[in-house]
């Protein structure tokens, strides 16, 4: 096809549908959009058109026409519709909200997902009241945590906040500390990763170490080990606050957090000496201290260990401080 895109299916991509794996590799489409795509015949498998339920192999070559793509350039971002279920509240004033981010949540509407998130919920709490900051499917956001991972997540109720919050993740005014449990010990008790963060070369929704990108930094502890070594439990500190930075920086230690399917390896649940519900790995976002934005005093937010990390952690409950 003139002008297309080749890509190969990497190890990690072998056995998926192939609608599914387009979806990961080009998050703006939606799996759908990938569907409609293929029954088009804007996507070949090896030179030969296919069902959007083909099961792709490890080496395979596919095609994509660039009017696949044009099928998600024109959709407007949806405002998410406030709804109700359960949120645990760490704390809330006038001017910010936080709250325990649940695992397999994803925290705004994108694409493929436009209910379930946390804004939704969070809606649905303040009646309606998170800021408007400038993208209709982000209300109040100032920061994220990936769909898999627990814990504090700070959302902006007033414009002003919104504005003093931002400043601050930027200016890494904030001290972010993780729980994780990962996959072997490490030969030390403590260490830092300082490697440059970008998009993996050949997958899209990865990341990579690569030479020549954002500067990212994470600094680790090694709190408990398993008796047969099998995994241990860190503490890790995050300087700056790259997309999947602690899990690519882990990995490239030889230790991936538990239950990751992107960095885990291709067969992470066989090698994963602990079970992992789906939707989920073993990290969590468990303190985040920051200057208020309506006083500037310093607000320090705890999110409770969960349960399934209870059994290997320190555990210590919620709490804040003005």
């Amino acid at each position: 096809m003139g002008g297309s895109e080749e890509r190969r299916v990497g190890g990690d991509g072998s056995g998926q549908r192939l609608d599914k794996w387009l979806s990961g590799e080009e998050p703006g489409l939606t799996r759908a959009d990938w569907q409609r795509a293929i029954r088009a015949g804007e996507v070949l498998v090896e030179g030969r058109a296919v069902a959007p339920g083909r099961c792709l192999r490890e080496g395979e070559r596919v095609e994509i026409h660039p009017a696949a793509r044009a099928r998600g350039a024109t959709r407007s971002p949806r405002a998410p519709e406030p709804e109700s279920w359960p949120l645990v509240v760490l704390y809330e004033d006038a001017d910010l909200l936080a709250v325990d981010k649940p695992a397999n949540r994803v925290v705004h509407p994108g694409p493929g997902v436009e209910t379930g998130t946390v804004v939704a919920a969070a809606l649905g709490y303040t009646e309606g009241q998170l800021a408007d900051l400038g993208e209709p499917e982000r209300p109040g956001v100032v920061h994220r945590l990936d769909r898999e991972t627990s814990g504090v997540l700070v959302l902006a109720k007033t414009v002003a906040a919104g504005g003093a919050l931002q400043a601050a993740f930027r200016e890494r005014a904030m001290e972010k500390e993780y729980l994780a449990v990962v996959r072997g010990v490490p030969a030390e008790a403590r260490g830092t990763v300082d490697a440059p963060l970008g998009r993996h070369p050949r997958h899209r929704v990865r990341r990579a170490i690569v030479e020549g990108g954002r500067p990212a930094v994470t600094h680790w502890e090694l709190l408990e080990g398993a008796p047969d070594r099998t995994w241990s439990l860190l503490r890790v500190r995050i300087e700056t606050g790259r997309t999947h930075q602690i899990r690519v920086h882990l990995a490239s230690l030889g230790h991936p957090v538990l239950g990751d399917s992107l960095y885990g390896g291709r067969h992470y649940r066989r090698l994963d000496p602990l079970p992992v519900p789906e939707g989920r790995i073993l990290l969590h976002a468990h303190r985040l201290v920051l200057p208020h934005p309506g006083s500037g005093n310093r607000l320090t937010l705890v999110a409770p260990i969960p349960k399934d990390l209870q059994s290997t952690g320190r555990a210590s409950g919620g709490q804040h401080t003005a």
